[in-house]
């Protein structure tokens, strides 16, 4: 896009001053060309009053060069004089004589000289190359660049952003040519106010959005959408933070960034990496698509309620007014004019408007928009909102809405018109211009057609909307707009000059009180669903009022307040609008306490659900210390604090244990007022202080309540360690007093809790928040005073754990522990022989730890035996025995065998007791003959509860292995002991353990996800292996598919589908009845439906195509594929659907040359010339594109794209004539698709929040 001419270039070099500001020309076009700000190591191009210093005109390294700007390190001089020629031998000249030392030539050598001047080079005879080539041959730089006016000329068409920026400059005027640079929006966004609006108030409380504006606009694409009060406002606050960022930072941005006003500027810069946009509200088509070749800012609506887009947030009267002192207010003044405006830069424009500045063109004549400005929006194909419309208009719809559309031409329309959604701009601007039209009666009517949205039962689904199938009777868009109205009547009605009625507020809190059921149905307030909030704002009190009443009721009547729906699984709930409205109205210090009772109230009556969204967790977001979702004091939260503890106990008890400080404690955000002020003016800073005050509070509180309670001890213990110092010693007095009174199991569990802080703080000393060291040690002396004082509970707290906590060398750490746990359970059994050790089996935490420290620490023969022995002889053995032999005969290896074998003798063990002893031996051949020799009952118990061990031993050992998991019926833990190892495995093993799996499956189903994943794991190995009969593979594999079909896609089974025609006809034959039967009337057994289902699945999954290698399709191989498939169809009668699987299958040939389908195929359709093949090659490309994601307004810019690849492949197709029919035909449904996306982007557009 131009706005400079080499032309205009040449007169502004004339003038003066050029000759100092063409650096800073030159230093943007730099900036602009680098797509990455990081690739610029250094840039000193001195400008404007620093242009006159010594030295290089310009000094530049980057790391990545461009048309331009060479790579590395390049030196620049400018020239503006008439003889730029001459001034180009001068500078050269002056800086090679200035090469003075060794080092200084050797340095230049690698350095590019570039010379820049606004004059074209216009030698009669020697043209700039030849003239070059002298200075480039005597090598004292790298190379030597000259850039004329012609060079300078296009260089600036590419980088419209600095043409923008310095037109002005060049011109003297700026062409209207759809685009602005940054610099000219400011000038003219600016004068708009009087005095000039400053940067400093267009930021004001918006410093965090500020830094996000300027990231994004440095990244590569993306769109970054806004909310604001204007229709200029967001485009203001973008380029107010540019002006407002770090000098580097703006210099960049200034020189890429352009603010887009028309849709033909926005094709014309759609150009990928060049620019980064702001997008004006006049930009209707194109706005979406900036965004996929640079970074975009815009706004998409002016709703106060963003929805999933950030809102511009509307600073505190104080933040405004004092913003609005850097304008030259002073301080009552500014405050003043901050009130009087809302804190809302639309407003403002209002009060402090230059005089003779343009006024919206709709205004003049706005009369005809009231009706539409009081409805905000509405959707023209539902008979309520036309009727609702109608109404306020006090004529018939059509008649009102063919006035309506002349609006639509203007180029600042209020009011867009996108897929039948009507929609007011920016309601709170159009408040601004119209209210001195909008009347009495006016309000009346909207407070009649109120009544008729907001009373109905029946609230409209979104999603039912989005999809066109809401049985409503109004839209959620127009109940949005009616809600926003009543919303700035009650709460903007000074700011936008609405004088139409006394006390407007009032009138909105009498309309909603009027609410038929509002204080005895809860059903009305969940019917306002999202509009809840907007309604809280503008009438709180007729709305808490109702909810105070309705919760005082019976246990009907509440429990409505939390039914729950199920929608595909998912907890639904009308709970969350609640809690968002109440959250919302917490901030204003007036109604705090109300609202906080009210969470309380709902709490205590909460029975809990699936769904996210509980009262307890509003309430907690509301207090917490250190972002409190309010604007009241903290005295004022104390007090209502106190309150809620004192009127429901169970839930002050709740919320103070969850307001103790925490480490990385996190909160979500909570709904905010979006034009009240709601305390913001006044709200006590939040200082660190405050914060610790805070949960000093809160903390006094927690110990005042703690009582005997375990839970709330456990609660408190926990947090503690972050206690103020002195709650911290005051809780460690507590402590020491509860810990000599508690007993039982709650002892043990407090001495696990505090042992656990206590080795934390004792590990990271050097931690800044570990506690002090008299208090660690005071809270180790507590864990010491709780440890047991009897050998048992000792060894208890031993086995409770599985690791040490916290050690510095966990190896070391462990051997220590392991000596500990042998010394315990030996000292029990000294003392108390086995039946101590027996007790202790019984309570520990991980008795398996127990085991292993028996069997290694205890050394009493008579002990271990009684142990071993215990239990009936003649019933398996209980775990702890089970455990026990494993472990003796881990430790005291193969001699162990003997052993156990004389006391099965000897106690006279039954053969199953006797091989319930040896389930954890070691996985080897002679733990197997133990268990053979004790008999088939013995055997049968052995592999029946046998856990899977990795086998190491020679491949017949893993055959027996495996067979005697099978004949147990257990082949899935067969599968999972060979893993790793089925290469070892030979053929008709696996045949075997396969088939017995097969039938396991069938009668008990999978054991877990991992099952499918080891048979999956099996098929892999075997086709890598040779003399595998393929085909016998291939019906393995078509009998486990429902298991592996996830896993693993290179099947031998594809292969063979891809080759064999009557073997791809057989899965048909499972699917599909025969030609001419009805399949209603044909029945079938449940085995013949579970074969049929995975067949079909098996059909959706195949994506082989025949004859081809490498993506290249052998005619010959696909024709005969074809016609087998064809001769097989008629001979198992399947003929009718043949077709449809030929034409799905060549749907997956892969392209020839960027043109698809291949010769083959297209040859194939050509000779088959058969509806049923194209008509299934059309649907199946149609399904190829599977699940996709959109960004959101996206519309059908992708469906487009199919669309003309189709279209272009079916241009390269000319020699096939139904070839190219049926890319037509794909590319005309493409465009329909496009078409639909569109229109539903357009609606989400105006409904984005939805």
């Amino acid at each position: 896009m131009q706005w400079i001419k080499q032309t205009d270039l040449d007169t502004w070099a004339d003038r003066k001053g050029s000759r100092i500001e063409f650096p800073v020309m030159v230093r943007d076009l730099i900036l602009a060309s680098s797509p990455d700000p990081a690739d610029i190591r250094h840039i000193r191009f001195p400008g404007g009053e620093s242009g006159e210093v010594r030295g290089y005109d310009g000094d530049l390294t980057t790391a990545v060069g461009s048309t331009y700007v060479p790579a590395g390190r390049s030196v620049w001089e400018f020239g503006t004089n008439e003889d730029p020629v001459a001034k180009f031998k001068s500078d050269y000249k002056t800086r090679v004589d200035g090469l003075e030392t060794d080092d200084q030539k050797a340095d230049a050598k690698a350095v590019t000289f570039v010379f820049v001047t606004p004059r074209n080079y216009n030698h009669p005879t020697v043209k700039l190359p030849d003239f070059l080539k002298e200075y480039r041959e005597g090598g004292h730089f790298a190379d030597v660049l000259y850039y004329d006016g012609a060079m300078l000329e296009t260089w600036l068409e590419q980088h419209g952003a600095v043409g923008a920026k310095h037109a002005r400059l060049v011109l003297g005027h700026v062409p209207k040519i759809g685009a602005r640079s940054t610099e000219e929006f400011w000038s003219d966004f600016s004068k708009e106010y009087n005095p000039e609006l400053t940067e400093a108030v267009a930021l004001c409380a918006r410093t965090e959005t500020a830094g996000r504006i300027v990231s994004h606009l440095m990244s590569n694409h993306g769109s970054l959408v806004l909310v604001g009060d204007g229709p200029d406002e967001v485009s203001a606050v973008a380029v107010a933070a540019i002006r407002n960022a770090e000098k580097a930072d703006r210099d960049y941005l200034e020189a890429r960034t352009l603010v887009v006003d028309t849709d033909e500027a926005g094709r014309r810069l759609s150009i990928a990496d060049r620019y980064s946009f702001i997008v004006s509200p006049s930009v209707k088509d194109v706005g979406a698509a900036l965004s996929t070749f640079g970074p975009a800012v815009s706004t998409l609506d002016y709703r106060p309620n963003g929805g999933r887009h950030e809102r511009l947030e509307r600073p505190s009267i104080r933040d405004m007014s004092e913003a609005l002192q850097s304008m030259g207010y002073g301080d009552e003044e500014a405050e003043t004019l901050a009130r009087k405006t809302g804190r809302s830069l639309t407003v403002l424009q209002r009060h402090i408007g230059r005089t003779g500045a343009k006024r919206p063109e709709w205004r003049t004549d706005g009369g005809r928009l009231v009706p539409a400005l009081l409805a905000g929006a509405w959707n023209s194909r539902q008979d309520g909102d036309r009727a609702i419309v109608a109404e306020l208009s006090g004529t018939d719809y059509e008649t009102y809405e063919a006035g309506l559309r002349r609006y639509l031409e203007m180029h600042d329309t209020p009011i867009d018109l996108r897929a039948g959604i009507w929609k007011l701009r920016a309601p709170v601007d159009g408040f601004v211009n119209l209210s001195h039209l909008v009347t009495e009666r006016d309000l009346r009517t909207l407070a009649s057609v109120a009544l008729k949205v907001f009373a109905t039962a029946d609230p409209p689904d979104i999603a039912q909307e989005r999809f066109g199938v809401s049985t409503a009777p109004y839209s959620s868009i127009l109940r949005d707009g009616i809600a926003t109205t009543l919303l700035i009547v009650a709460a903007m009605h000074e700011e936008v000059g609405l004088e139409a009625m006394d006390r407007p507020a009032q009138f909105v809190a009498d309309l909603v009180a009027s609410l038929p059921g509002l204080t005895d149905d809860p059903r009305v307030i969940f019917a306002l669903e999202r509009q809840l909030t907007y309604l809280m704002e503008a009438a709180p009190d007729p709305l808490l009022s109702a909810l105070g009443q309705m919760l005082e009721g019976d246990h009907d009547l509440t429990a409505q307040f939390f039914v729950e729906t199920l929608n595909h699984g998912v907890a639904r709930s009308k709970l969350p609008n609640l809690l968002w409205a109440l959250e919302l109205q917490a901030w204003d210090p007036q109604y705090f306490r109300k609202v906080a009772l009210l969470l309380a109230r709902l709490d205590s009556l909460d029975t809990g659900g699936k769904s996210g969204n509980r009262p307890i967790d509003s309430l907690r977001d509301v207090f917490v210390a250190w972002s409190p979702g309010t604007n009241a004091t903290l005295a004022e939260r104390i007090a209502v604090l106190d309150e809620i503890i004192a009127r429901h106990p169970a839930t002050g008890w709740r919320l103070t244990a969850l307001l103790l400080p925490r480490f990385h404690d996190v909160k979500g955000p909570t709904q905010r007022p979006r034009f009240r002020d709601a305390g913001a003016s006044e709200r006590e800073v939040l200082t660190v202080g405050k914060v610790h005050e805070t949960y000093d509070a809160v903390t006094d509180r927690a110990l005042s309540g703690l009582g005997e309670d375990a839970v709330r001890w456990k609660e408190v213990v926990d947090a503690f360690p972050r206690f103020s110092p002195e709650r911290r010693v005051q809780f460690l007095e507590m402590l020491t007093a509860h810990a000599s009174t508690v007993v039982g199991e709650e002892r043990i569990d407090l001495r696990r809790q505090l042992r656990a802080i206590a080795d934390r703080h004792a590990r990271f000393r050097n931690a800044e928040w570990v506690m002090p060291e008299p208090e660690l040690a005071r809270l180790q002396r507590i864990v010491a005073g709780l440890e047991s004082t009897d050998p048992m509970g000792q060894a208890r707290a031993l086995f409770d754990e599985w690791m040490p906590l916290y050690a510095e060398d966990y190896a070391e750490a462990e051997r220590a522990l392991d000596q500990r746990r042998r010394a315990a359970v030996a000292e029990l059994a000294a003392s108390g022989g086995a039946q101590a050790v027996r007790e202790l089996a019984g309570i520990v935490r991980i008795p398996r730890l127990a085991a292993y420290a028996v069997a290694v620490g205890v050394r009493d023969e008579d002990v271990l035996e009684d142990l071993l022995n215990d239990g009936d002889p003649g019933a398996p053995a209980p775990e702890f025995a089970t455990w026990l032999a494993g472990n003796m005969r881990l430790d005291r290896g193969p001699s162990f065998d003997a052993r156990i074998s004389e006391l099965a003798d000897r106690h006279r063990w039954s053969p199953v007791r006797t091989a319930s002893m040896l389930l954890t031996w070691p996985e080897e051949p002679e733990t197997w003959r133990l268990v053979d020799a004790l008999g088939p009952e013995a055997v049968a118990h052995f592999w029946s509860n046998r856990e899977p061990r990795r086998f190491e031993g020679d491949a017949t050992d893993l055959q027996t292995l495996v067979r005697s998991y099978v004949a147990a019926g257990r082949a899935g833990t067969a599968l999972e002991a060979i893993h790793d190892r089925e290469k070892d495995l030979d053929w008709s093993t696996v045949r075997e353990l396969l088939s017995a799996r097969a039938a396991e499956i069938s009668t008990r189903g999978l054991r877990s996800d991992m099952d499918g994943w080891h048979v999956s794991e099996l098929f892999k190995e075997l086709r890598t292996r040779e003399g595998v009969d393929k085909v016998e593979l291939a019906r393995l594999e078509y009998a486990f598919f429902p298991v592996i079909e996830h896993e693993d896609a290179d099947l031998a089974l594809f292969d063979l589908m891809a080759t064999d025609p009557e073997f791809f006809v057989s899965i048909l034959k499972d699917v599909y009845v025969e030609d001419g039967t009805d399949p209603g009337e044909q029945k079938t057994t449940e085995e013949e439906r579970l074969r049929g289902n995975a067949s079909h699945r098996i059909l959706i999954a195949f994506e082989r195509m025949p004859g081809a290698t490498e993506g290249v399709v052998d005619d010959a191989a696909l024709t005969a594929w074809v016609d087998g498939m064809i001769e097989e169809g008629v001979r198992a009668k399947r003929s009718a659907v043949v077709p449809m699987y030929i034409g799905r299958v060549m749907a997956h040939a892969l392209e020839d040359g960027g043109v698809w389908p291949p010769d083959p195929v297209a040859r194939t359709i050509e000779r088959l010339a058969s509806d049923d093949v194209e008509r299934s090659i059309m649907i199946e490309r149609f399904n190829m594109r599977g699940v996709y994601t959109k960004a959101m307004f996206d519309g059908g810019k992708d469906e487009r794209g199919l669309a003309t690849l189709n279209r272009g492949w079916a241009s390269a197709r000319t020699a096939f004539p139904r070839t190219k029919a049926m890319l037509n035909a794909i590319a005309d449904r493409w465009d329909e698709d496009a078409k639909r996306a569109d229109e539903e982007a357009e609606r989400d557009r105006l409904r984005f929040d939805g």
